[in-house]
């Protein structure tokens, strides 16, 4: 394990998310007057700049003399460290200007936010409201999710060759399993390809919410951010449900189902045109699963007495929300029937495709679970027939299998961990403690709470419209965990937590 070559990567991480405060520092040299005078963002941004630039620093003396050449283990201890390290020096904006005075608060906010999870403490405990912060409080907040939607880890492809490294172990720690064809970048030029892609999207989104959606450029700037990395933080307190807008919710839509798409197929696509992405598989299985959650819900939403445009309208929002880990709502979904609510659940669990912003255990892996349970069947039925299990036309070796199986019962087991641990908080009943985990995990954002017959919350209200603010500290600090956890999909976070990982 060579640490100098970790420390002098991790100097170049922190110069540059240190630096990208800046772009929030200018705006709030200019920004309206904030409603609480006391919060001073520009106190806030400075110090983080300072304390970030000296932090890389110290680290750029602890690297001097490290070769160019990583290897995996590197690869793996950079990813894992570079999010602790954001978490930290993302926070300090909130603590410094006031916005976020407590510490574990304005850490659960940071790291939200890096890793698109979407679930916020603003509003709740003893947090202002999202409407009394700063703008350039909220741009930080939205930028944090723009920042990590694609992967931090995108970050050092655009680093690494201007420090002279050649390592290309960074990207693989981000995703385990079986991927698409263009997905796990594994050159440099792959991965400024997929930049370019996700900036493109992110433009797209601007221009259709100013010209479509009618949004302010303020808004429209930050809902898009949020939206592209499928982060779900927004400017107002109410969520997309303040906009009241069906123009802004088709907008929206539409750009969280191309958000829940592999990047490295549209990547692809824009290469060599539109047609590769519909013999993509796993594409073609996010559409039809999109679509029958979206008429699945509508119908249930029916049978509690809806039109169908106003069940049509709620589910197609709010489910493609959950499915792609975006976290936006236009209602307080929670109060919906429980069958609804179960459909809600599973689509935090299983996420859209790999190679995307969105979390869960991604919808290939559900696929491959389902083609080895078929195949399992018949072969019970038929002991002595041949076959193997194939997706988009190719033999799945069974090490991959094997690796799938492996990711889907460490999301499923977590699940549960993580509820139980959640649960020590008795003022939380099951469902909403199952659910947390859930969420956090799948990096979804709201959770779903139990609620009694006039649809409010029992215990702590963490829902779409609610916050995590009111949670003990400890709790918000493992919930914090779990986020990452599932961001970086077990395997890298696990792996530092072992000893002989660190061993020379």
């Amino acid at each position: 394990m060579s640490f100098a070559s970790i420390a002098r990567i991790l100097a170049g991480f922190a110069t540059f998310f240190s630096l990208a405060q800046v772009i929030p520092l200018i705006y709030a040299f200019f920004e309206p007057a904030p409603p609480r005078p006391e919060v001073i963002p520009i106190a806030g941004f400075t110090a983080s700049i300072a304390i970030g630039i000296t932090a890389a620093l110290l680290l750029w003396l602890g690297g001097r003399g490290a070769g160019p050449q990583l290897f995996r283990r590197e690869g793996i201890a950079i990813v894992g460290l570079s999010w602790l390290l954001a978490g930290v020096l993302g926070a300090i904006p909130y603590v410094w200007s006031g916005a976020i005075p407590g510490a574990v608060d304005a850490v659960f906010e940071t790291v939200s936010g890096l890793t698109t999870t979407g679930a916020s403490v603003l509003g709740t405990g003893n947090n202002l409201a999202i409407e009394e912060m700063p703008q350039s409080i909220l741009l930080w907040r939205s930028l944090t999710h723009w920042l990590g939607g694609l992967g931090i880890v995108l970050v050092f492809v655009i680093l690494l060759p201007a420090m002279g490294i050649t390592g290309k172990s960074l990207i693989a720690t981000e995703q385990a399993g079986i991927t698409s064809e263009g997905f796990q970048p594994r050159m440099i030029e792959q991965g400024r390809l997929l930049f370019r892609v996700y900036v493109a999207l992110t433009l797209l989104c601007i221009a259709a919410l100013l010209l479509i959606g009618g949004m302010p450029l303020f808004d429209a700037v930050n809902h898009a951010f949020a939206t592209i990395a499928t982060g779900g933080f927004s400017t107002k307190n109410r969520s997309i449900g303040a906009y009241d807008s069906i123009a802004v919710e088709c907008v929206l839509t539409l750009f969280m189902f191309v958000a829940g798409c592999n990047f490295g197929l549209l990547a692809n696509a824009a290469q060599k045109g539109p047609r590769v992405l519909w013999k993509d598989t796993e594409l073609r299985a996010y559409f039809a699963a999109t679509l029958l959650l979206v008429g699945a819900a509508t119908v249930t939403l029916m049978l509690d007495g809806r039109s169908l445009l106003g069940s049509l309208r709620a589910a197609g929002f709010n489910v493609v929300s959950v499915f792609t880990s975006t976290g936006f709502a236009t209602e307080d979904f929670q109060r919906w029937s429980l069958p609804t609510l179960m459909l809600m659940l599973g689509s935090m669990a299983v996420g859209a495709c790999t190679g995307s912003t969105c979390g869960g255990m991604k919808l290939v892996r559900f696929v491959v679970v389902l083609k080895l349970l078929a195949y399992t069947i018949r072969h019970y039925l038929r002991p002595k027939s041949v076959e193997r299990i194939k997706l988009a036309g190719h033999t799945l070796n069974p090490n991959v299998i094997s690796d799938i199986l492996a990711i889907v019962l460490m999301w499923i087991v977590g699940i549960f961990v993580g509820a139980f641990v959640i649960a020590l908080d008795t003022r939380l009943p099951f469902l909403s403690a199952l659910s947390t985990s859930a969420t956090m995990l799948g990096c979804c954002g709201p959770a779903i709470c139990d609620v009694d017959s006039l649809g409010r919350a029992l215990g702590p209200d963490l829902g779409p419209m609610g916050g995590f603010g009111e949670l003990y500290s400890p709790t918000k600090v493992f919930l914090s965990f779990l986020m990452v956890l599932g961001r970086l999909e077990f395997l890298a976070p696990i792996a530092l937590l072992s000893r002989s990982f660190w061993r020379r």
